[in-house]
């Protein structure tokens, strides 16, 4: 039987084409609401997802563009893990992108 872990990760990334000291934070707007995220994540259970060793509860992407072409691209992502082996699949998170086109930053993890 899985042991059940009621870890939610909460992660905002920011990868812009201008340095990310110049980047405002991602619009309120677009961001999950905490609370239904809460109640999103109580629903995936391992009767639910009994093979899932993590749920993807929420995931967001808004994307702006500038008018040279440039981008800013922010994700809201929440996952909850339900095994020790997700609990080790996440327990490092990195980000992948080109300095010649612009930098990435992981803004927060709850």
């Amino acid at each position: 039987m899985k042991n059940s872990f009621l870890t939610i990760v909460f992660l905002t990334m920011v990868a812009s084409a201008a340095p990310s000291s110049n980047v405002p934070p991602m619009p309120k707007e677009y961001l999950a609401d905490h609370a239904e995220v809460v109640r999103m994540a109580a629903q995936a259970t391992p009767q639910r997802f009994p093979d899932a060793d993590v749920v993807l509860v929420d995931d967001r992407v808004h994307t702006v563009y500038g008018p040279d072409g440039t981008n800013t691209c922010w994700e809201d992502e929440w996952i909850k893990i339900m095994t020790e082996k997700g609990r080790r699949a996440h327990a490092a998170l990195s980000v992948s992108v080109s300095l010649r086109y612009g930098d990435a930053a992981i803004e927060l993890v709850e």
